[in-house]
């Protein structure tokens, strides 16, 4: 099995803390001079802010460590799950992260956000983009061709905390009423100690995730829709008009991905691409990425004031 984790997206691997730089809003570009210049929020973009500074999710992957400091977290992360899986009965052999199977910031692999990917993979739906940061490896877990079915299933809602289908298995329900996987890669990834470290993190990350519903963006996002409007396109903010997208091209791919013809294809693409480019030239209009960014940073320091005493705690725990 091969997986892909994308370090723009998945939330709970930010905590692994290979992430990509966090700009601050005095540097927020409003103009696009360059086009690999990072001028509007992108749902793939990494985050920034205080809280994101604070536990540590912010990493720069043009630094000349950063490979090498991200196979050691790959590697820590990996011998964690083992031991996890190993106190729930099951074997786990760690996985070798190769250097070579990062993405790397590079002249053909432009940042989320700029103008030059937008020109040239739009939101980066159709084209399947991996932003740098993303990274590969392959699960072989010992004896898995000649297990049954029962016997994946129960190792793998172990490791995932997700049955084969996808359905989530935990304790725990999620905002979305659904169960918090609690596998032993989630423990892993959160890195926590114990369990109050552990509720600390998640409380973050769901604080962090919850920003563009709580209502902090609304007038914001309001100035972009109407803009977005003018052009033709009806969505309520520029995370809505991307998860749309995403939502139309699994649908035209169906359940195996050979529902899809080439027509199709083209067309969806076509279409996702002349979105991004309006979503861009209004997200300029309405200078986002700035405003985005300062009030991400009061959100943030919303969580952090409210917490404190709970973020010493969390400090004095890890060293």
């Amino acid at each position: 099995m091969t997986r892909r984790r994308s370090l723009y997206v998945l939330a709970v691997l930010v905590l692994c803390g290979a992430c990509s730089p966090a700009g601050a809003p005095s540097d927020a570009p409003t103009v696009a001079d360059e086009a690999g210049d990072v001028v509007a929020m992108s749902p793939q973009s990494p985050r920034s802010g205080p809280l994101v500074e604070l536990m540590g999710l912010a990493r720069d992957v043009s630094s000349p460590t950063y490979v090498e400091d991200l196979v050691v977290q790959f590697r820590e992360r990996e011998d964690r799950t083992s031991a996890c899986m190993a106190e729930q009965g099951f074997e786990y052999e760690p996985v070798a992260l190769e250097p070579e199977d990062i993405t790397l910031v590079g002249a053909d692999v432009p940042l989320p956000g700029t103008r030059a990917f937008v020109e040239q993979h739009g939101y980066g739906v159709a084209d399947d983009t991996s932003p740098p940061g993303s990274y590969t490896w392959t699960l072989e877990p010992p004896g898995w061709e000649s297990m049954s079915g029962a016997a994946r299933e129960a190792y793998m809602i172990a490791l995932d905390g997700m049955t084969a289908d996808g359905t989530p298995v935990g304790d725990t329900l999620g905002p979305d009423g659904l169960p918090v996987p609690d596998g032993c890669q989630h423990r892993a990834m959160r890195g926590a100690v114990d369990d109050a470290s552990a509720a600390l993190t998640e409380e973050a990350l769901d604080h962090l995730d919850a920003m563009p519903d709580d209502g902090s963006v609304d007038e914001l996002d309001g100035s972009w829709s109407r803009c977005m409007a003018d052009q033709g396109y009806a969505y309520a903010s520029p995370t809505a008009a991307r998860a749309a997208l995403v939502d139309t091209w699994n649908e035209l791919l169906g359940e195996t991905g050979a529902d899809m013809d080439d027509e199709e294809s083209a067309t969806a693409r076509e279409h996702e691409m002349r979105v991004a480019a309006a979503d861009l030239e209004c997200q300029l209009e309405t200078d986002y990425l700035a405003r985005w960014t300062d009030l991400g940073r009061d959100y943030q320091q919303q969580f952090i004031d409210t917490h404190q005493g709970e973020i010493d705690a969390w400090l004095e725990a890890r060293g």
